[in-house]
């Protein structure tokens, strides 16, 4: 029975191998799944509203943590320029600050730097949203003292350089 066991211990080990190797498939599977289901939601958004856009990769994100930027793969090769827009299928998510030949840099609308010039969806109450570093979190600024703000609040941008996707109604 010993060397039957010994049999088994190897198998065993074989098996969590082979365990941790088909987790590590089915990870990459999910994570090609919502990358699908995101840029399917983007592109849907484009064609819905008739945008002229530019679709791209994220290839890299700020070593340092001192600024929430992004890298992706296209540049001034590709026609994007410096100031553009970048939009998700969950509306705008900031804008290229730096563009190279093949990449540019993303400023995320999270960074504190990144202001625009927005409206309250349901009071039409205007102001500067900008953001707090955190995911999902933005304030309000500049806003009539009187104005309804409430949490999880719908903005609407006015930037003049965000014009045409605030015509398109863009979150």
């Amino acid at each position: 029975g010993y060397i039957a066991l010994i049999h088994l211990r190897e198998e065993n080990q074989h098996l969590h191998e082979e365990i941790d190797q088909l987790r590590a498939e089915k990870n990459r599977y999910i994570e090609k799944s919502l990358a699908y289901d995101r840029l399917k939601g983007t592109l849907e958004l484009i064609e819905e509203r008739d945008l002229s856009a530019i679709p791209a990769r994220v290839i890299g994100y700020d070593p340092t943590n001192q600024t929430n930027t992004i890298t992706v793969n296209k540049g001034s090769d590709d026609g994007v320029q410096e100031s553009w827009p970048v939009i998700t299928q969950d509306g705008i998510a900031g804008m290229t600050v730096a563009v190279s030949k093949n990449a540019s840099k993303i400023l995320l609308l999270i960074d504190p730097n990144c202001n625009v010039a927005a409206l309250v969806q349901r009071t039409r109450d205007q102001g500067i949203v900008g953001g707090q570093s955190k995911k999902d979190a933005y304030i309000m600024k500049y806003v009539n003292r009187r104005a309804d703000i409430r949490e999880r609040t719908s903005y609407q941008l006015t930037d003049l350089s965000l014009k045409e996707l605030a015509k398109e109604g863009i979150p």
